[in-house]
C-alpha cells in the first residue's frame, strides 16, 4: 500500500446469477472507500464489515479504520449504517489488514483470526483471535485464548467454515519486530464448538456421507492439502445474488 497505483474505491454492486446481470447501486449513508476489509453475510440479510483501510486521496498510505466502528449493509432494504462494537475491558483491538472472517455455526458469532498493523511493516495484530458478537447492539468484541496448539499469527492467509470447524490456509507469519518474508505452507483446524485448535476432524455432521472417520489434519502434504480444499470446495452452493463492496 502507498504507491501510486494504490487506489480505493467505493462502488457497491450487485449481481443478479439468474439473468447474470451486474447492477452499480448509488445509496446514502454509505461509508468511505475501503479495501482489506473482511465481508460477513448473516441470516438476517446483512453484511458486517470488519477492519481495512480507507484513503484520502489515490496513492496516498491506507489509513487503518477502527475495529469498534462497522459498517452494515442490509441487502434486503438496501441501506447502510454504522454501528458500534464494545470492546472487552482493558483489551485493546488493534486495526487491521490481512485478516479473516467467518460466521460461527450459532449464526451470531464472527470470528476473526490474524491480520497485521499495516502492509509495510508486517507487524501483528493483537489479539490475534478475537470474536464479534451481533447477536444484539452494541456489537461485543469477545476476546478468548483459544486452547490446543495454535497456528503462528499470519495475514492474507485464507480461512473456511465447514460445518463446526475454522479452516485455516497457507499466509504469511507476522512478527512483533518488522518486516517478514516467512509464510505458511500449512493448513489448521479449530473445532469452533470450543475453540480449540485440532488437529483432526471429529465425527461430521453432513447426511452426504455415510460413513465418517477421523481425518488427520497435522502438516499436511501438497497432495492431501489439494484433495481437502477440492473437497470443500465442493460442498459449497452458491445461491441467490451476490453483493459484492
Amino acid at each position: 500500500m502507498g504507491s501510486s497505483m494504490f487506489t480505493i474505491f467505493d462502488d457497491l454492486f450487485t449481481f443478479d446469477t439468474n439473468l447474470l446481470e451486474w447492477k452499480n447501486l448509488s445509496l446514502p449513508n454509505h461509508p468511505s472507500k475501503r479495501s482489506h476489509v473482511t465481508a460477513t453475510l448473516i441470516p438476517d440479510g446483512r453484511i458486517i464489515y470488519i477492519g481495512g483501510v480507507t484513503q484520502s486521496n489515490s496513492g496516498d498510505n491506507g489509513t487503518r479504520l477502527l475495529m469498534t466502528e462497522i459498517y452494515v449493509f442490509d441487502t434486503i432494504q438496501l441501506t447502510w449504517s454504522l454501528k458500534t462494537a464494545n470492546s472487552p475491558n482493558s483489551v485493546n483491538i488493534d486495526p487491521r489488514v490481512g485478516h479473516t472472517a467467518v460466521l460461527a455455526p450459532d449464526n451470531h458469532t464472527i470470528v476473526i483470526f490474524g491480520g497485521m498493523q499495516d502492509g509495510f511493516a508486517q507487524i501483528t495484530a493483537y489479539p490475534v483471535f478475537i470474536l464479534l458478537d451481533v447477536k444484539s447492539e452494541p456489537f461485543q468484541y469477545l476476546a478468548p485464548t483459544p486452547s490446543g496448539s495454535a497456528p503462528p499469527p499470519l495475514a492474507f492467509h485464507t480461512a473456511t467454515l465447514y460445518q463446526k470447524y475454522m479452516i485455516v490456509a497457507f499466509g504469511n507469519i507476522t512478527n512483533d519486530f518488522g518486516p517478514s518474508n516467512n509464510t505458511s505452507a500449512y493448513v489448521y483446524l479449530m473445532d469452533l464448538s470450543n475453540y480449540t485448535w485440532v488437529t483432526q476432524f471429529g465425527e461430521l455432521t453432513s447426511t452426504d456421507f455415510r460413513k465418517t472417520t477421523p481425518t488427520d489434519f497435522g502438516k499436511t502434504t501438497p497432495t492431501k492439502l489439494a484433495i481437502i480444499i477440492c473437497s470443500i470446495v465442493a460442498s459449497l452452493l452458491i445461491i441467490g445474488a451476490i453483493v459484492l463492496f
